[in-house]
């Protein structure tokens, strides 16, 4: 009988997914970090089940996340589950999310009083309007968490023209095989210029 259990951190290695789903009303303080949930058969338990399951857990005070989310998908509206507690006081996620999780996460009328501390570092190459925190989710973090007083952001890269190649290294940022005054480089002069044929 795992009822009085407070406090579980995992991090790497298998989880069992009656673990994850177990009624545990005294958890307080959740770590999962490169953790498979897996199935009795061995089989990866689908995300959809591992938030569902995530969210059963509404006294949790703490929630660590990291190298465990997949955002193959999932509607962004199931990443609601990561703030069903209304007692959190740290939210720590450090993974992949869908475009408009951030809205998710703390939109619809979110109330997370006890927020003090919100450090998310998503990981992925984005695309422009495809990053999961969207306008305004920053405004619906403040109005949901009053008492936030520390707040970390980080994101892998942007890729703004969509060829799959993160911005820092693609130069030619239009995708047309010249490097212009339209790209991510600095172009000091054109051919012609260099040439002196204007």
């Amino acid at each position: 009988d795992l009822s009085a259990l407070q406090h579980f951190v995992q991090h790497g290695g298998r989880l069992a997914a009656s673990a994850l789903d177990a009624d545990l009303p005294a958890l307080r303080h959740l770590e999962l970090a490169y953790v498979r949930v897996l199935e009795p058969d061995g089989e990866p338990v689908p995300q959809l089940a591992v938030l569902a399951a995530l969210g059963r857990h509404t006294q949790l005070r703490t929630l660590r996340v990291q190298g465990l989310l997949q955002p193959d998908a999932q509607p962004a509206e199931a990443y609601s589950s990561l703030t069903a507690s209304s007692e959190l006081t740290a939210l720590e996620l450090s993974d992949q999310l869908p475009p408009g999780a951030g809205g998710a996460l703390f939109g619809a009328g979110k109330q997370l009083p006890r927020l003090r501390e919100c450090s998310l570092h998503l990981e992925g190459v984005f695309q422009v309007g495809a990053h999961p925190l969207g306008r305004g989710d920053l405004q619906l973090l403040a109005d949901a968490a009053p008492a936030l007083r520390s707040l970390e952001l980080g994101s892998d890269v942007v890729d703004a023209d969509g060829d799959g190649t993160p911005d820092f290294r693609d130069l030619d940022s239009d995708d047309d095989t010249v490097l212009d005054k339209d790209d991510n480089c600095r172009v000091t002069e054109t051919l012609d210029q260099a040439d002196g044929d204007n």
